[in-house]
């Protein structure tokens, strides 16, 4: 079934392909049901889209507040690992973070000036 839903959705105008599903009746429920499904995990867009033409305002504004939970997660999780990464940088011995044996946070940016940070190859520190 999914098959046959993409290819409709590939092969009709967006608004044609919605209004086949919305005005299948009972008999496309569970076509709608299942593009529901896949488009939640798969095209949010789509779904967002779905919901607009069939003004689904409610399964809209869900929509758009699981999106706005999942980026808070995203950011949360980021800052995080910032935080860590500030530790570890803190917690290196003094100088360290600019001898060759301790190169955390480098970057190699190709040629560069001789002596950068006191050392004589290409990697320059952040």
């Amino acid at each position: 079934m999914y098959h046959v839903l993409l290819q409709l959705y590939n092969r009709l105008p967006l608004g044609a392909f919605f209004r086949l599903i919305e005005d299948g009746g009972s008999s496309l429920a569970p076509a709608s049901r299942l593009l529901q499904v896949y488009a939640r995990e798969q095209n949010p867009e789509m779904l967002r889209d779905f919901y607009y033409s069939d003004d689904r305002r409610v399964e809209s504004a869900v929509l758009s507040l699981e999106e706005a939970r999942r980026m808070k997660a995203s950011y949360e999780s980021l800052l995080d690992l910032f935080a860590e990464a500030n530790v570890r940088v803190r917690t290196l011995p003094r100088g360290s973070h600019r001898s060759n044996e301790a190169k955390v946070g480098f970057l190699n940016f190709g040629p560069g000036p001789r002596g950068v940070h006191g050392d004589d190859n290409n990697t320059r520190y952040i």
